[in-house]
């Protein structure tokens, strides 16, 4: 099944790179027919070529690559009747809300999933979701059925580089427009009784009720960061606490994603095959049904999927006493859910949780190899120290790349953050749990149970992360790399291991491979490195209100000009600084202290140091401007003060 997963990856991120869709709209028409004629031919192989299977296998692979880019160009494909083709009009909305309403001060958010639409006096019918922004009206709910008057709306795309994209982020979800809607009078509400049985009534019940268990003993980080472990809420935590654990490498435990599924599971598994001893099959069964039940709850997040589906596939080998293969785990869940949603291929969790897993698939199994007797006691160094060091490495090499591309970073704390960060998970989930369940017998005891969490969040958790964070060279920022360097990044750490499992000497070739693969890092960090065609380059961010320009010179001098006002610059010109893998900026040109133009200058003292800061006056009446100033007189950064005439 690896086999499958990885070549349906390869057709789809094909048919993503060549934008095939946008090339041709029939192109899911033109590739159905070589998908079908290669997976006939891998028969008829099959059936000529028995002394070999490399023929078929190939025909078969070579056709699996094709139904990938057939699944993503169908995918793509907008139906006749989709409400994007309305984006730019006024009209009604007729649609069920499709999941949990977001409630925020007085704003709701929701998907409405449309199915019939009233334009110009006449109704018809129509298909898709459109995210919707509702302001001071009543209470909705999950399953009500509305009519909404509004103008659609297109999505915002990216406007600077390397910034987060709205519109490719709702696409991924099946959303392509949007709406905004003021008080009551532009929503009807028909029907209060439809939706999802189970989603209504077990689903997101279930998850509120955890949710308000953990605030009636915790507030404040703790009652935020507990969210985020048992509801994938860890947007809620403040931006600093979010930054510790992204800079301690401890970020991942903020996703839910297979690490808490297992937890979910082995609790599970304890209680009813070795606690209660229910048979095994029947043990399987129920820790099956309680982990889709905890994907739902969480959301369904292609990570957390893919975890329930490898949880299922071993439980029911453990159930029937079959060995499951791992690697095959990893391919059923994988071409599962790229089978379902392919554009999940394009999706940040997805990536990272199936390099981890694959990582510590393939990897480990080579590191107890390479590692020497003593180091594979059960005894306390063994368990608790080389174990989670192996697979945190395992998982490191297995992500690096993704995690360079995206966050333009390369964790090097992580690898020990993670030993000591990642052992009291299991007690803090399992005390959520335990609240959640006593709540309804004894608040009280619920309340004991958080207290307990309260030490390991507060106490433990959040300061031993923001130790590691705090720890000099805790990360080193990467350059966007190319996708030359990370096919061959993962190209050295496949075939590597099996030379060295050949090797005689092999301690030689066990310190070869890290030789190698830190090379191969830093190959990737000089070659991701832009250099300019150009004599200068002037960047314009679309930074709101305010201005915000970046000057490269060929040389590799750089200046900016302005920040744009308080709290814009972290999302419109930050994730370009990040991707050039910068650092330092050489110069900073305040042209005057108003908000909208040094804010951003304010904002990025901390993240990114600057050379000499050049200035046309000074001046007390903006405390933005003086807490710029006092910050760089803090860090021996020079100031210095333009006059008329000066270059």
């Amino acid at each position: 099944m690896i086999w499958v997963f990885l070549s349906l990856s390869a057709g789809i991120s094909l048919a993503l790179l060549l934008r095939l869709p946008e090339i041709d709209f029939s192109a899911s028409s033109a590739l159905l027919i070589p998908t079908l004629a290669f997976s006939i031919l891998s028969l008829l192989l099959a059936r000529f070529f028995r002394k070999s299977i490399l023929p078929a296998a190939s025909a078969l692979i070579i056709a699996i690559i094709l139904f990938g880019a057939f699944r993503f160009c169908q995918w793509s494909e907008i139906p006749a009747d989709d409400v994007r083709h309305l984006i730019g009009r006024d009209v009604a909305l007729f649609g069920r809300i499709a999941g949990d309403v977001e409630l925020k001060g007085n704003r709701q958010r929701f998907d409405l999933s449309v199915d019939s639409v009233l334009v110009a006096d006449s109704l018809c019918t129509a298909s898709g979701k459109a995210r919707i922004y509702l302001y001071d009206a009543y209470r909705l709910a999950f399953g009500d059925y509305i009519k909404l008057n509004a103008e659609l709306k297109e999505p915002s795309r990216a406007t600077n580089p390397f910034a987060y994209d709205f519109k490719k982020s709702l696409a991924s979800k099946g959303i392509g427009a949007m709406a905004f809607v003021y008080r009551n009078s532009g929503i009807q509400l028909i029907d209060t009784t439809g939706g999802n049985y189970l989603l209504s009534n077990v689903v997101l019940p279930t998850r509120r009720h955890i949710s308000e268990t953990i605030d009636i003993g915790l507030h404040g980080d703790s009652a935020a960061l507990l969210k985020g472990l048992l509801l994938g809420l860890g947007r809620e935590l403040p931006d600093k606490v979010r930054d510790a654990f992204t800079d301690s490498g401890t970020v991942h435990i903020l996703a839910v994603s297979g690490l808490h599924v297992g937890l979910i599971a082995a609790m599970a598994w304890l209680i009813f095959a070795s606690v209660f001893r229910i048979p095994r099959a029947f043990a399987a069964i129920i820790v099956i049904a309680i982990v889709a039940l905890f994907a739902a709850v969480v959301g369904g997040r292609p990570s957390v999927l893919r975890a329930a589906f490898m949880t299922a596939v071993v439980l029911l080998g453990m159930a029937f006493e079959r060995p499951s293969n791992l690697l095959n785990s990893i391919g059923f869940a994988g071409a599962v859910l790229l089978a379902f949603n392919p554009i999940w291929i394009s999706d940040i969790g997805f990536q990272l949780s199936f390099g981890a897993t694959l990582g510590i698939a393939y990897l480990m199994p080579h590191f107890q190899n390479w590692l020497p007797a003593r180091a594979k006691r059960g005894d306390f160094f063994g368990k608790w120290i080389v174990s989670p060091f192996v697979v945190s490495l395992a998982a490191t090499l297995g992500t690096a790349p993704l995690v360079a591309y995206h966050f333009h970073r390369l964790q090097l704390i992580g690898l020990v953050a993670n030993i000591f960060i990642l052992p009291p998970l299991g007690i803090i989930v399992g005390y959520g749990i335990l609240a959640s369940l006593l709540r309804p017998i004894s608040e009280y005891a619920a309340i004991v149970f958080l207290s307990a969490d309260w030490f390991f969040l507060k106490v433990y958790l959040l300061n031993a992360v923001r130790f590691f964070a705090s720890v000099p060279m805790a990360y080193m920022t990467f350059p966007h790399p190319t996708p030359e360097w990370i096919a061959g990044y993962y190209a050295i750490l496949i075939a590597l291991p099996i030379y060295i499992g050949r090797m005689k000497r092999r301690f030689f070739g066990i310190a070869g491979f890290f030789i190698v693969i830190a090379l191969a890092i830093f190959l990737g960090m000089i070659t991701s490195r832009v250099k300019l065609g150009e004599d200068i380059r002037i960047t314009f961010f679309d930074i709101g209100q305010g201005d915000c320009a970046f000057v490269e010179f060929a040389d590799g001098r750089e200046i900016l000009i302005d920040g744009g006002k308080p709290g814009n610059i972290a999302f419109a010109a930050e994730p370009y600084f990040r991707a050039r893998g910068l650092d330092k900026i050489d110069a900073v040109l305040m042209t005057h202290s108003d908000a909208d133009h040094v804010g951003g200058l304010r904002d990025l003292q901390g993240d990114i140091s600057f050379g000499d800061i050049f200035v046309p006056y000074h001046t007390t009446t903006s405390g933005l401007h003086r807490a710029f100033i006092d910050f760089a007189d803090s860090t021996n950064t020079p100031v210095h003060l333009l006059s008329a005439g000066e270059t």
